[in-house]
């Protein structure tokens, strides 16, 4: 479908394999309205449809600058299937929430589609999956390591990480006949012939793509070493040898100013999807009442890519714009203040400087890392009093200070009967490669939530984010956390997901040096996790649903 923010012809069209939804959750609209305020006309083609061979993509015109190409908010494979390759059925990022038309490698399906049919047309790459396949990488669903997206596909650049400042740069320069400046950018990965080689002598070289194919065990340490490298103030560039050309990143744009990040959140949106869908679509439902407060996270747990997409450092809105987005939304009622982690909210760096720690929580909270809690506490506090009902559905962190916020949700009932949180595991050898705090922060957590709850006497539950069969999960340690949500929280709960291996983490190169869980040993992890549920449990949900809901309950 062809969305048009204007009707000049487009200086940029913007491909994306999701529905275009106008919420600055999804990158794609970020970036049309952030080049839009630029002046610049911008078209969105969201979903072209594979059955005809994407012939909607051949009738577009060609734009005055360029095509920007994301394949999503998620990896395409990642979005399609589940970890033993199964397809899955459902598509929350699709209008009526079919899997049918989502299309694997949908990034550079798009790339190689657009350069057959604008042979000359400068090609950008951007958001999670350009991010996270930008160098080599593990491909789950080939259960092969694949080489740099660029290596086999027609794109000219890949904006890695947030590319709003990036992307306007790129824009200015081929609007001004600069484009071959456009390679000294920051935030940016490109390729060059390998004749170029003796050329980059001085820049700090990966380990060759070839060399990980054949020892994948070395990829715990070259993941290591593009979390060191990417991170905020990094100055320098860095190189991979391919078996066809080489890969080249300049250092990582900047992370945006409060200053910017209320720039970015005061722009036009209109906060809805376009076109219109026709029936539902999840993606949207789940954002509709939200109002994101913060970006980036400093956790830096191994399963997870947010801070190569996001940024390590929290880049916070003020109080004032985020206000003024609840009255022009005209919201009465808010879903969740959303961020990565609620409670990192105004978290500051007291370093201005390269910081080559990947987490700055794990093993321990930085000393660099100012977390002021009252700074959230007060966001808290002026936006639940803007509003008649404000819920928390971003997961709290228990190795953080948290106790004066999580009294204040609990008091005034604003966790919306559900309170999530991210132990993720229970046993410490798990957890630590995880690079997720040891298990007793959590008993205290819930203590403390179990006495706070009582003395307010509320009717509020804790809903833990568990993964199953990480990397040396055994039959016998799963028994063991079952065993233990149950002492604590009287149930298993059904947020439990599969380990998955995703491109560019931690803890897939984990995965490729430990030893393998086969689909066998995690179908009976995950069959034990999920059979015969704690009947106080069910008696407890039952019981808080119902009064949810007002019906009354038929006695046996």
């Amino acid at each position: 479908m062809l969305i048009k923010l204007d009707n000049s012809h487009p200086d940029v069209i913007l491909l994306t394999g999701d529905h275009y939804v106008d919420h600055p959750s999804f990158g794609i609209a970020v970036i049309a309205r952030v080049l839009q305020n630029e002046g610049y006309s911008v078209w969105i083609c969201a979903q072209p449809d594979a059955k005809d061979n994407f012939k909607e993509i051949d009738l577009l015109p060609k734009p005055n600058l360029f095509f920007g190409i994301t394949s999503g908010c998620i990896d395409s494979t990642v979005n399609l299937y589940t970890v033993n390759r199964v397809k899955r059925k459902t598509d929350a990022y699709t209008d009526g929430g079919s899997s049918l038309d989502r299309i694997r490698n949908t990034l550079t399906t798009y790339a190689n589609k657009v350069r057959s049919s604008f042979k000359d047309s400068f090609i950008v790459l951007g958001g999670v999956e350009a991010t996270l396949r930008r160098f080599a990488h593990y491909d789950f669903f080939t259960q092969k390591i694949q080489p740099s997206l660029l290596e086999n596909f027609s794109a000219d650049v890949i904006v890695y990480g947030s590319g709003e400042n990036t992307i306007k740069d790129i824009a200015k320069l081929i609007k001004e006949n600069k484009k071959d400046n456009i390679f000294d950018l920051k935030g940016i990965t490109y390729k060059l012939p390998l004749s170029h080689e003796d050329t980059l002598k001085e820049l700090k070289k990966l380990t060759d793509t070839e060399s990980l194919k054949t020892s994948p065990e070395k990829m715990l340490p070259f993941t290591e070493d593009i979390y060191k490298y990417s991170q905020p103030f990094f100055k320098e560039k860095i190189y991979q040898k391919n078996r066809k050309s080489i890969i080249v990143q300049n250092p990582p744009a900047h992370p945006l100013t409060s200053k910017e990040m209320d720039y970015v959140h005061s722009l036009p949106f209109t906060y809805l999807p376009i076109p219109k869908p026709k029936k539902m679509l999840k993606a949207f439902e789940t954002v509709r009442n939200t109002v994101i407060s913060h970006r980036g996270c400093g956790g830096g747990c191994s399963f997870c890519a947010i801070s190569l997409n996001q940024g390590k450092l929290i880049q916070s809105r003020s109080i004032d714009n985020i206000l003024e987005e609840i009255d022009k939304r005209h919201l009465k009622s808010i879903s969740d203040l959303q961020g990565p982690t609620a409670n990192l909210y105004g978290a500051r760096c007291k370093r201005e400087d390269y910081c080559q720690r990947s987490s700055c929580l794990f093993p321990q909270v930085c000393n660099n890392l100012v977390i002021d809690e009252n700074v959230y506490l007060r966001l808290l506090k002026k936006v639940n009093s803007a509003v008649k009902h404000l819920s928390i559905s971003s997961g709290i962190r228990f190795d953080i200070p948290y106790k004066k916020a999580l009294d204040f949700i609990l008091k005034n009932d604003i966790a919306g009967g559900q309170l999530k949180v991210a132990p993720e595991n229970c046993d410490d050898e798990i957890l630590d490669l995880m690079r997720k705090p040891d298990f007793k922060k959590f008993e205290h957590f819930v203590e403390f939530f179990k006495k706070t709850r009582k003395k307010y006497k509320k009717d509020i539950y804790l809903i833990p984010y568990i993964i199953s069969a990480f990397p040396t999960s055994t039959y016998n340690k799963t028994k063991k956390l079952k065993e233990d949500l149950i002492r604590l929280l009287g149930f298993v709960p059904f947020q439990i997901q599969d380990f998955t291996p995703t491109p560019t983490t931690i803890a897939t190169a984990l995965y490729l040096k430990l030893k393998k869980i086969s689909a066998k040993e995690r179908e009976k992890m995950r069959d034990l996790l999920h059979e015969k549920r704690n009947k106080t449990t069910k008696e407890k949900r039952t019981k808080h649903e119902y009064k949810k809901s007002g019906r009354k309950r038929k006695k046996k």
